[in-house]
């Protein structure tokens, strides 16, 4: 991915993003919807690496998708128990809606199943619907260096059970990098372990990964091919940590432990790494875990995150963005979400965006959360959460912890902030829906018995049919919640 920096101050940036988004991304409650999850416009590849393209594929017939039989057959009953679908005369069953990819108008067969269309699903899960929901994957190779046109083609089930429709998605442009000259190579021959310092590198892994200790510096790196879909590139622990201006494409997660100080800027953590979604899991696929409790201050920012979450877990002494446009992390895609957890202290977050391409069809989608299922949550301890812009998740904002000031939230697909910890201070903060964005169930929901929550100075910009809900439910009237 590479993204234009910000610039004009956050102010300026955090509405014109919000303007963009409002002119580049129409969502209509009606009809079929065929979009894109992953990539988003304009972002960047390597000549040789894959595209990972994810599709949003909306049935207004049925938005959990439709698993459908042979003409004159059924689907048998499943008496609630989740499995493969069968049809009542024995034939095979259909998952709809389907796609393909289409890249300068030309078909493309996906490199992992060898066809030129996904199907839908043809399992049921234990509600009774399709499992996994809206999960629509494809990798396409082969691009010559360049720009080129990409647009996803939707189909739909036929009568009775949609209507056979065909949709094209709105096309975007992606861009496909020759590989960078004059740097050394790394064809890496096994697994490696120890110290690291590659500068100014093309590193190749080939499926091996790393396993730090001591001193990590990666700089002025192109790193591909690290790991797997289910075995982290690179992980281990760092006594000092400096990654600088690198990419990271078709590579597997970081996850580190540090020691020491850790430096972590201006690099591109791209949307074809090698993650393993799940639609149902919010907490799966990180692309970035960092771990320790050392004193010195460290640094994350400039970095741009088209894909996973960015995980701060049970570490402290954290500035995540900063002051300047040049030092905002711009996070956005499936699953591009900020978690600070497992004690989590004294960590500031400033200046950022976190757009997380939600839709509604993967479950559970945050922004910032400070809790995971497997989890627990970040430390009341000098949590700091300013001038952000944190976009289109279902719950925004999960489990609030420390101080929430002059952010704007946009969109939400129930409620904007749910549930903080005792104490939280939440104040000077604009919360706005995007049009199409999801039904407000609650503006701010606490539900757990939290106390001493103070809520001050904000404001709410509500469509007038969700108006009464949400002042209803903002949680005015939990014990120690102060309002103004």
């Amino acid at each position: 991915m590479q993204l234009a920096k910000k610039s004009g101050g956050h102010a300026r940036a955090i509405f014109a993003w919000v303007c963009l988004g409002m002119l580049l991304s129409p969502f209509s409650a009606l009809g079929h919807q065929v979009e894109f999850k992953s990539p988003a416009a304009e972002m960047h590849f390597t000549e040789g690496q894959p595209i990972i393209v994810f599709a949003d594929l909306f049935d207004s017939n049925n938005e959990h998708g439709i698993i459908a039989c042979p003409p004159g057959q059924t689907v048998n009953e499943m008496h609630g128990v989740p499995g493969p679908a069968s049809c009542s005369g024995g034939g095979t069953p259909s998952g709809w809606p389907q796609f393909q990819v289409l890249v300068d108008d030309l078909v493309q067969t996906d490199s992992v199943t060898h066809d030129t269309t996904v199907r839908g699903t043809t399992n049921f899960d234990h509600n009774m619907n399709p499992d996994p929901i809206n999960f629509n994957r494809f990798s396409v190779t082969g691009l010559t260096v360049g720009s080129h046109k990409i647009k996803l083609r939707g189909r739909f089930a036929p009568p009775p059970d949609s209507d056979g429709a065909t949709q094209d998605s709105a096309p975007i442009n992606i861009v496909v990098d020759a590989s960078p000259g004059g740097r050394t190579m790394l064809d890496l021959p096994a697994d490696v372990s120890g110290p690291i310092n590659w500068n100014n590198s093309i590193v190749i892994g080939h499926g091996h990964t790393i396993t730090t200790s001591g001193a990590v510096s990666i700089r002025n790196t192109l790193v591909i091919g690290l790991g797997s879909l289910t075995t982290s590139g690179i992980s281990g622990t760092a006594s000092s940590l400096d990654v600088e201006n690198c990419v990271f494409e078709a590579t597997g997660a970081i996850d580190l432990s540090l020691t020491g100080g850790a430096t972590v800027n201006n690099n591109e953590f791209r949307s074809n790494n090698l993650l393993t979604f799940e639609s149902s899991n919010p907490d799966a696929a990180p692309i970035i875990t960092l771990r320790g409790n050392s004193s010195p201050t460290k640094f994350f920012q400039g970095n741009r995150a088209a894909a996973g979450r960015v995980v701060f877990a049970n570490t402290r002494n954290w500035l995540i963005g900063g002051n300047g446009d040049d030092q905002s992390n711009i996070i956005m895609g499936p699953r591009s979400t900020l978690y600070l957890e497992e004690g989590a202290s004294n960590i500031t977050v400033r200046g950022n965006y976190d757009h997380h391409n939600y839709r509604g069809g993967w479950s559970q989608g945050f922004n910032l959360s400070f809790s995971c299922d497997n989890c627990s949550g970040g430390s009341n301890s000098n949590i700091l959460i300013e001038h952000n812009l944190f976009r289109g998740g279902s719950w925004p904002v999960q489990d609030l912890t420390g101080e929430f000031r002059y952010n704007l939230v946009y969109g939400y697909g129930h409620t904007w902030l749910r549930s903080a910890e005792s104490g939280a201070l939440i104040h000077h903060n604009l919360f706005a829906p995007e049009k199409g964005g999801g039904s407000l169930d609650q503006g701010v929901w606490l539900y757990g018995g939290e106390t001493g929550i103070q809520i001050t100075t904000v404001r709410l910009i509500i469509e007038q049919d969700q108006l009464v809900r949400a002042t209803e439910r903002i949680g005015w009237m939990h014990t120690g919640l102060q309002s103004a």
